[in-house]
Order: C-alpha cells, then sequence, then structure tokens
C-alpha cells in the first residue's frame, strides 16, 4: 500500500489562525455587549440638581450631547449668589442641553464646564465670561452665540 503524505503549507496554517483568532474576538465582543447589564445609569430628571453626578452618569450626558457646569460655590458668598442664579436661569431656557451641579464648599466660587467639545474652569469671571463658556462647548449653543463672535 501506497502512503500519501498531505503537505499542509504553514502560510495556510498562519492565515488559518489568523482567521479564527478574528472571528472569535468578534463573537466573543457580541457576546459580551449582548449580555451586559442595560440601564443601570440613568440621569437625573431635574437638570439643575444640588450634588455631584457619578463619572459613569457624566459620560453618559456627554454621550447624549449635554453640557455638564459644576458649581462650586460658598454660602456665604455675596457674588456666588448673583452667578448662581444666572447659572440656574441659563440652564433652565436650555433645559434639554444643561445639566448643573450645585455644590457647597467652603472656598470662593468656580465653575467647572465640560461637553463633547472639551473642559473649561472659570474663577472670578463676568456674565460674559460664562456666555462664552457656553457658547464655545455647548452642542447646539443659542442663536445669540453668533452675534458674540
Amino acid at each position: 500500500m501506497v502512503e500519501m503524505k498531505v503537505k499542509i503549507p504553514t502560510s495556510l496554517l498562519i492565515s488559518s489562525f489568523l482567521i479564527f483568532l478574528m472571528v472569535g474576538s468578534t463573537l466573543t465582543y457580541f457576546l459580551l455587549q449582548a449580555f451586559r447589564p442595560v440601564g443601570m445609569v440613568v440621569l437625573p430628571e431635574k437638570n439643575i440638581i444640588d450634588y455631584e453626578l457619578s463619572v459613569e452618569q457624566e459620560n453618559l450626558a456627554i454621550q447624549k450631547g449635554k453640557t455638564l457646569v459644576k458649581f462650586y460655590y460658598s454660602q456665604d458668598c455675596e457674588e456666588c449668589e448673583l452667578i448662581k442664579n444666572y447659572l440656574e436661569d441659563f440652564a433652565s431656557k436650555h433645559k434639554d442641553q444643561i445639566i448643573l451641579q450645585k455644590i457647597t464648599t467652603n472656598s470662593s466660587y468656580e465653575i467647572k464646564f465640560s461637553s463633547f467639545f472639551g473642559k473649561r474652569s472659570l474663577k472670578n469671571c463676568t456674565e460674559q465670561e460664562i456666555f462664552k463658556a457656553f457658547c464655545d462647548l455647548m452642542f447646539n449653543p443659542p442663536v445669540e452665540c453668533v452675534r458674540l463672535e
């Protein structure tokens, strides 16, 4: 009897192995995503809150095109009250785009903005500087921003 040896080229073995790895990793990723818990992260119902969002909530909000504003202020700061009123008014007018987080501290005020377009921090600022930050960072800025440029 004559035995025939089948010789498989090395390149075929390597390419088959790489294809197997690629298909396997794709299927694994799909299965992991399909069975991941959904709906665990929820944004607050109101857009003006007195606490900080979690990192997961912040990421979700930015993914949804929202601009996050963290207003750190002291209770006994008179200027802070004016700034807080301005921020609340602006956030109320743009409920679908802004989440305002008011956080009391013992130091002077600071405003931290973050959105898909970047981050900005302001201290001892004017309403016009705050408005410009909104114009620069909002996903869909108000029409008044055009006049600012």
